[in-house]
């Protein structure tokens, strides 16, 4: 680099200064100095140009996929935590249930309902469609899918619940959950209360959004995390909220 500009600097002098031949003449300190600064402004310009140059397209395609990796990652971990502050107001909420000699004003009966009339869904039915307990989900998935997976913790297991929706209109309809500020949470045979899972799913049913063509039905669900002790969930209630307005539907 040093000997670059020495180059440099010797090109311009003798540029410069015409009729002199050959001859390198001495400058004046000051005009030496601006001579070395304008010739480092050209080399750091042509080295940057050079530095951009070289990076491909995939290079870039690759680094701008990472950092969308990342972005989504620590979104779920921000989810994470609303959702445990969630499954903790709503324990709460069930030990006020079940205060009956405390002396509190105890919170209206809880109201049964389905999921697509308490939504105020038209023309799609949606319906409880069974349960599986697994490590991850999707359990398989194909190359290129976005998406991601939803992986149970050390020492706990992952409990998708399946829903159908079915287009009974006669025409296509859109289901879009995630235009309402809908949240699901779930009552286990042991007394706790899970938060559903908040996920990247596109068949997540708290967030889709999808057209269905008169007929055509497709698989919702929604995941909460148990310990692996408790993963037997055979009774249930899905806990329904819609902003201020709630719900409950046994999946029993």
């Amino acid at each position: 680099m040093k000997r670059t500009i020495q180059f440099l600097i010797i090109s311009l002098a003798a540029v410069c200064l015409c009729g002199c031949g050959n001859a390198i003449p001495d400058l004046p300190e000051e005009d030496m100095r601006k001579v070395e600064e304008y010739a480092a402004g050209l080399l750091l310009k042509y080295d940057a140009n050079y530095s951009e140059s070289m990076v491909t397209a995939e290079e870039y395609a690759e680094e701008q996929a990472k950092l969308e990796r990342k972005a989504a990652m620590q979104a779920q971990a921000a989810e994470l935590r609303r959702q445990e502050e969630a499954a903790k107001q709503e324990e709460d909420s069930s030990d006020e249930d079940s205060g009956e000699d405390s002396g509190e004003v105890l919170p209206p009966e809880p109201v049964y309902t389905d999921i697509d009339e308490f939504f105020g869904i038209s023309g799609i039915d949606i319906e409880s469609a069974g349960y599986t307990v697994c490590d991850k989900y999707p359990e398989a998935t194909t190359e290129g899918d976005w998406q991601g997976i939803v992986t149970a913790s050390p020492g706990n297991k992952l409990v998708v619940f399946k829903f159908s929706a079915v287009n009974s209109s006669g025409e296509d309809k859109l289901l879009d959950m995630a235009s309402m500020d809908a949240h699901f949470a779930f009552k286990l045979g042991d007394g706790s209360t899970k938060a559903a899972l908040t996920t990247l799913l596109l068949n997540d049913l708290s967030s889709c959004r999808e057209t269905l063509e008169a007929g055509a039905s497709d698989e919702l669900v929604l995941l909460i995390e148990v310990e692996e002790s408790k993963a037997d969930v055979s009774s249930v209630t899905m806990v329904m909220r819609n902003g201020s307005d709630r719900a409950e539907l046994s999946l029993d």
